[in-house]
């Protein structure tokens, strides 16, 4: 089986990028192209075993018409490769690939992929919303439509997508890097916080929450790791300002190569997004033995299946007393909380079963043709 890749931007490493490397490293069996509408960086080539089975092209589409010229673009790569099925990822690729199959009537099994949630539509940007909205208008089209998200399912059917269509899988992660003999601290000194620099990520609703705990204790720290979040970021030290934040107490990492050294530093982990859809972070933290603290957001509270651990997204006062109360804590419950985290996504999340129940629906498609 030859299976096309179809994504919007493999040159960015989200949780659709990551996952669709995990996906393709655990289906050597089958042939795979990637193509990025956008570009495909060579690090994120390097996410993915490179052999005879993997091929990449990038589209470099940069506006309106170069993306709707893709549409001619995918169905030459679709018979130059002789593919079996098209796997979208994200909006604008998934507008893209249903509209190939509406204009040239193709019997070709499309599964869009949809990595996102709208719990915060009012902020996404125009070309999102009419990739969204695009999307909608060809979504019949498709075989299926995978959301990593069980709360993204029902936002989508809300908007108008084919409930009928609409199936969850959830990110699959491969578990390599795990500690499974970690030993809590005996105190509580570093929390950390990972994600790019992005209004979604609300690293305001953080700081705030975490700025008076700080002032109170002098010898607890905060490390923030994701692309952007630097000492050059004026926006960020404005923050850190107008929160009254005690700056040697916060470490701006910047995009951070090797995180199974950052969640190693950190103590407990804090995710304070106002939107997500299936925040990988939060499993990988989970996955390295430490306690978690999420807003509900996305599938953050599903993930952690902890409720006194969840707050409400943009509630700083909140999630400030969440953290005061973690760090309240013995660190034999919070050796007992992490490793009841760790025991979880291990035993849910592998890649290996994931991969299989894409599988699965891949080779379903296969049987009906």
């Amino acid at each position: 089986m030859t299976i096309l890749h179809f994504i919007t931007n493999f040159a960015l490493t989200g949780g659709a990028e990551k996952m669709l490397a995990n996906l393709v490293n655990n289906q050597p069996q089958h042939k795979h192209v990637i193509v990025a509408l956008m570009q495909a960086s060579i690090k994120n080539r390097s996410l993915i075993k490179q052999d005879s089975r993997v091929e990449f092209v990038s589209l470099n589409a940069k506006g309106p018409v170069s993306m709707l010229l893709a549409v001619f673009k995918l169905h030459r790569l679709v018979k130059q490769y002789d593919v079996s099925l098209i796997q979208s990822w994200m909006y604008h690729a998934n507008a893209i690939s249903g509209l190939y199959k509406q204009l040239f009537s193709s019997k070709l099994p499309l599964f869009m992929g949809i990595h996102h949630s709208l719990d915060k539509y009012q902020d996404e940007k125009v070309s999102t919303r009419i990739a969204l909205w695009l999307g909608r208008q060809v979504a019949r089209k498709t075989q299926q439509i995978i959301c990593c998200s069980q709360r993204s399912v029902q936002q989508h059917i809300a908007y108008g997508y084919p409930a009928d269509k609409m199936q969850f899988i959830a990110n699959g992660y491969q578990f390599e890097q795990v500690d499974s003999l970690r030993v809590q601290a005996q105190f509580v000194s570093v929390i950390g916080a990972a994600g790019r620099w992005h209004p979604a990520k609300d690293y305001a609703n953080l700081i705030a929450a975490l700025a008076p705990v700080c002032r109170a204790n002098a010898t607890l720290y905060l490390k923030i790791a994701g692309r952007d979040v630097n000492d050059q970021n004026d926006e960020l030290k404005a923050m850190l300002t107008r929160y009254e934040f005690p700056k040697e107490q916060c470490m701006l990492l910047d995009e951070v190569s090797d995180m199974a050294s950052f969640y190693q530093d950190i103590d407990v982990f804090v995710l304070p997004s106002k939107t997500e859809g299936f925040p990988n972070v939060l499993v990988e933290a989970m996955s390295h033995a430490l306690p978690c603290i999420t807003t509900d957001v996305g599938d953050a509270a599903f993930i952690l299946s902890k409720p006194e651990w969840v707050v409400a997204p943009q509630t700083p006062k909140d999630l400030q007393i969440a953290i005061e109360s973690i760090i309240a804590l013995n660190h034999v419950e919070r050796q007992r909380m992490a490793y009841d985290n760790q025991a979880r996504v291990l035993a849910e999340f592998s890649i290996s079963d994931i991969s299989q129940r894409y599988l699965g629906a891949y080779q379903r498609a296969e049987q009906q043709r």
